[in-house]
């Protein structure tokens, strides 16, 4: 950069002293002004050291990040809606051609508490298994594995910054998934090896909440991981998979009920404390929403539009009424006794919760115990919370 200053500088004052001598005729040559044969052969040299100059400077290549690899890593996180950080490491394996993928992660948060983190992905079988408490929680998956590069082909060149003694280019990108919701992703890559990836951060901001997360890529290897990577363990055999008749998957129920109980919105823009109301997310929605996640209602996700639910073949599911009859009558779940002791796990739950027949709706997420919104509520017994009586259980 400093030499096509140089350069720059240079061929800007030969100008000016060709202009000026211009005026004074052959003055000029005793001002030092060359002969216009020398001169020109000086515009042409200078010329052509600042166009080979400029594309020098101009953006490097993009990376192209290979998406069969394996990986040591090391992982920061901050989660802000609970204002921790998580520091740690593992291991990943990507396998996108196959549909498989794995993640083990042991992390220390600042109470040195250990939490580990292992999923695989077998989108090849349709499954996703999730290990935690030395269980194996299985979840429907379909269509093909997503690649964690795609963001790429969107990303723009961020200049360089020093990382751990090394110069990285940094390429971005910034998603905008809804009005709450944005996605910003970084990738540093080595100028001499653009296509090994060193350092990603990711930022995730949700109205006034953000998480970050920071992965530092050791001995990456860009081939093909070996099958062993990718073995489902005996535990999670199909014959100790938590599906029912209906094929949901109910723990992905529960997991969605108990980490969305106080969200503000569909957003998770903001949480509120225990008992607080919840307007724009209200308790049919959420409980719709939470069956959505385990693949109780085919066509609707847990993170599709409130619209969407407002009108599902005809049943609005932010509704209590409405979204009781869709499951009977559409759905397949079948209504039991409507008790306390009916409860269970991916269950819908209607009744008084002070504002009349079939007013409130929650979800169920173990036995005799419920999830709710508006007001929020995490694992109440049905009783304490219908106070004048359950209306309606729905078991699938």
């Amino acid at each position: 950069q400093q030499r096509v200053l140089q350069h720059v500088g240079g061929l800007v004052d030969w100008w000016k002293r060709l202009a000026q001598a211009r005026y004074r005729g052959r003055a000029g040559l005793a001002a030092g002004i060359l002969p216009v044969h020398q001169s020109t052969n000086m515009l042409k040299n200078a010329l052509l050291v600042l166009a080979f100059a400029c594309l020098a400077l101009a953006a490097p290549n993009k990376p192209n990040i290979p998406t069969q690899f394996e990986s040591e890593v090391g992982v920061f996180v901050y989660e802000g809606d609970r204002s921790r950080t998580l520091r740690g490491g593992g291991f990943y394996a990507f396998d996108v051609p196959k549909n498989r993928a794995r993640r083990d992660l042991k992390l220390e948060n600042e109470d040195h508490q250990i939490e580990v983190d292992h999923i695989l992905q077998r989108y090849d079988l349709g499954a996703e298994y999730i290990f935690e408490d030395r269980r194996c929680n299985k979840r429907r998956v379909s269509g093909a594995i997503p690649n964690p590069w795609s963001w790429l082909s969107n990303a723009t060149y961020n200049g360089t910054v020093e990382f751990q003694g090394r110069k990285l280019d940094n390429w971005l990108a910034s998603t905008t998934v809804n009005a709450t919701l944005t996605i910003t992703r970084v990738l540093g890559v080595l100028s001499d090896s653009v296509n090994t990836p060193v350092w990603y951060s990711e930022r995730t901001v949700r109205g006034r909440v953000h998480d970050n997360m920071e992965i530092t890529f050791f001995k990456f290897n860009a081939s093909e991981p070996q099958d062993w990577a990718f073995t489902v363990p005996n535990i999670c055999d199909n014959s100790t998979a938590v599906y029912d008749r209906l094929g949901g998957d109910v723990n992905a129920v529960v997991y969605f009920a108990n980490t969305n109980w106080n969200c503000a919105d569909v957003a998770c823009s903001q949480r509120v404390p225990a008992g607080s109301g919840q307007e724009n997310y209200a308790c049919a929605e959420f409980a719709a929403r939470s069956l959505a996640a385990g693949s109780y209602i085919p066509g609707l996700a847990s993170h599709d539009s409130s619209a969407a639910y407002g009108n599902y073949k005809g049943y609005n599911l932010r509704v209590t009424t409405s979204l009781s009859s869709c499951l009977g009558n559409v759905l397949g779940f079948k209504k039991q006794a409507a008790n306390q002791g009916a409860i269970n796990a991916a269950y819908p739950v209607f009744g008084d919760g002070g504002d009349g027949y079939f007013s409130h709706a929650c979800i169920g997420v173990s036995s005799q115990h419920i999830d709710c919104h508006n007001n929020a509520r995490y694992q109440m017994t049905g009783d304490w919370v219908f106070i004048k009586g359950i209306d309606a259980v729905w078991g699938p």
